[in-house]
């Protein structure tokens, strides 16, 4: 989807907020439970936001 986006002309942006989960970051389909008790301990604050500022300041660049 990405792909097809970007073909389109339009900048695609998707930073990997999970990266401080590392290396148990990955999951299978039959893992939900897993991947959603790691999403909710994901802490949307000021790391989460330098990431996504990071990742802006690189598409500006």
């Amino acid at each position: 989807m990405f792909t097809r986006i970007a073909k389109l002309g339009y900048v695609v942006l998707a930073p990997d907020l999970y990266y401080r989960e590392l290396p148990n970051n990955k999951f299978g389909y039959d893992e939900v439970e897993q991947a959603m008790a790691m999403m909710w301990r994901l802490d949307f604050g000021k790391p989460v936001e330098e990431d996504i500022g990071a990742a802006l300041a690189y598409v500006k660049w």
